[in-house]
């Protein structure tokens, strides 16, 4: 029966259709997101205001799966970019202060690391892969990835010239945005699960991350 049960998973996993992506958020009722978003107007007007209804709802989305759905695709928006975005400023503060190409990296990551591992967005978002065979998800994923990247490959270049160094040939600063972002993504799994198993402190300052991150950096660039 467990066998049949895993077989029915991973069928669902390869043909997602849409009510399959909003099952994702079915717990997330529309009653309740027009409660809450009256009182984040009333926050933001600093007074009372016109209550929102689930029929003002209605006007937006044609049903509750289609809004469950547009909400996957939100909250994947949400954690498009590991940190937040005061984490590539945080990276350039320490370059202008004077930080090596290396701890610059190292530092940045881990800031990462600890912005997003403890963020319910995080792993909100991770429910996304479990549907991604569906066009929607996937495109959204990837347009995550995408900010990710516009944002981080320029920094990783100013990192290698800082450094004095440049990318090992055939890879490109895109190729090390890409490593350290899965890299990040897999600590975060492995801490939620076992947070001992990615120590913040080996017994010599660094963390697991930040030896890792290092090590990827000997690994893909070399002496200018």
């Amino acid at each position: 029966m467990l066998t049949a049960g895993a077989e029915l998973a991973f069928d669902y996993a390869r043909a997602v259709p849409d009510e399959s992506v909003s099952a994702m958020m079915a717990h997330i009722r529309l009653t309740d997101v027009a409660e809450r978003a009256t009182e984040l107007s009333a926050e933001e007007s600093g007074e009372g205001g016109r209550p929102i209804t689930t029929g003002s709802l209605y006007q937006i989305w044609p049903n509750q799966p289609a809004f469950q759905t547009d909400l996957l695709l939100h909250v994947i928006g949400l954690a498009s970019f590991p940190g937040g975005d005061e984490s590539l400023p945080f990276g350039m503060k320490l370059v202008a202060e004077g930080a090596s190409a290396e701890e610059a990296l190292r530092r940045s990551a881990f800031h990462d690391f600890l912005a997003t591992r403890d963020e319910p967005v995080t792993y909100v978002s991770l429910l996304a892969y479990t549907v991604a065979d569906n066009a929607a998800v996937r495109e959204a994923l990837a347009s995550s990835y995408e900010d990710f990247d516009r944002r981080i490959i320029g920094f990783y270049e100013l990192l290698v010239r800082v450094g004095g160094r440049r990318m090992r040939a055939p890879l490109t600063a895109a190729h090390l945005a890409s490593t350290i972002s899965a890299l990040i993504e897999g600590f975060m799994l492995r801490y939620r699960a076992d947070p001992d198993g990615v120590p913040d402190d080996l017994g010599h300052g660094l963390s697991l991350l930040d030896e890792s991150v290092l090590g990827i950096w000997e690994a893909f660039t070399e002496p200018a």
